[in-house]
């Protein structure tokens, strides 16, 4: 008999506590995953920038990678830790959805440049006055940082493979720090800080 009770539980409840897991997953999983998954990216950037046997191009690499998947996803009376972060770690009241006054995407570029410790990091959300401070370069290595043509975006360097430059960037794919790739030359490059 206990064996047949094992059995059936196996057999139906079992399979019932799935699908419930499923329902409630749907209903509330979406808002803690990505609670969940930002805290774990703020975990991962804090080790990143405490290891001492990185140096200061592998260490923007790195936090810009633990980033990946951070979502712009609300206003600054959310709490919430999304894309708000890049804002709000400099005391600034923009927000994710003013990219007038300031483009998550240098937002995003000064939060991880000042994480990583590069010195002379400008201080502007605006990507005009990241061109205009930085020193252009003709081959970007990583760590250093591309331009769209239009001025109006900004992307990390994180890899360069021949004539493909791999970038990581706030606001990217999907309203997200997302990975990207382009061929060299189709944006304008500068140089990280020394």
């Amino acid at each position: 008999m206990e064996h047949s009770m094992k059995d059936m539980l196996r057999k139906k409840v079992a399979p019932l506590l799935v699908a419930l897991a499923a329902v409630a997953a749907l209903l509330f999983g979406s808002a803690m995953a990505a609670n969940a998954a930002t805290a774990n990216a703020d975990t991962k950037a804090k080790a990143c920038q405490n290891n001492d046997s990185l140096d200061r191009r592998e260490k923007v690499v790195c936090i810009a990678r633990s980033q990946l998947g951070v979502r712009e996803r609300g206003t600054t009376k959310r709490a919430a830790n999304n894309c708000q972060k890049y804002f709000r770690d400099f005391g600034s009241k923009l927000n994710c959805d003013d990219d007038v006054k300031g483009p998550w995407c240098a937002a995003f570029t000064r939060w991880v440049w000042t994480k990583a410790g590069v010195p002379n990091t400008p201080k502007s959300f605006l990507v005009s006055n990241w061109a205009a401070a930085l020193t252009r370069v003709r081959t970007p290595k990583p760590g250093d940082v591309a331009v769209a043509s239009s001025g109006q975006h900004i992307e990390i360097v994180v890899w360069v493979n021949g004539k493909t430059i791999h970038t990581i960037d706030g606001n990217g794919g999907n309203n997200s720090v997302a990975k990207g790739s382009h061929r060299k030359g189709a944006m304008t490059y500068y140089r990280m800080g020394s």
